[in-house]
């Protein structure tokens, strides 16, 4: 009877170790797709950025200056930056992956 119990405590021990990994594992996945949603929206936001500024240049030419040398064209750095390797979690993005416990009140 005891042996019995034993068993069907370890075995439910076991199916709770899997459950909360397959759950982390899903929250895992869904903090690496919002960092990458957040990258390519970031890349976005250089890109515009760099196509106003384009767009201003060319309305701060005032016509009938021809003697005056033309603006080179500011480079905005668009290129994607490596968001993974080099972000810091937040406090809420470390507890959902559990590398901090929560902080109980």
């Amino acid at each position: 009877m005891l042996q019995q119990t034993l068993q069907g405590m370890q075995q439910l021990a076991n199916a709770f170790v899997v459950l909360s990994s397959t759950a982390e594992d899903g929250e895992i996945e869904q903090l690496m797709e919002s960092k990458r949603r957040q990258a390519e929206d970031e890349l976005k936001v250089r890109e515009l950025q760099a196509r106003l500024q384009h767009h201003k240049g060319d309305k701060d030419e005032v016509p009938g200056e021809e003697g005056a040398e033309p603006q080179e064209e500011q480079k905005v750095d668009t290129t994607e930056s490596p968001v993974f390797s080099t972000s810091m979690l937040t406090d809420r993005e470390a507890r959902l992956i559990g590398t901090t416990s929560p902080v109980i009140p």
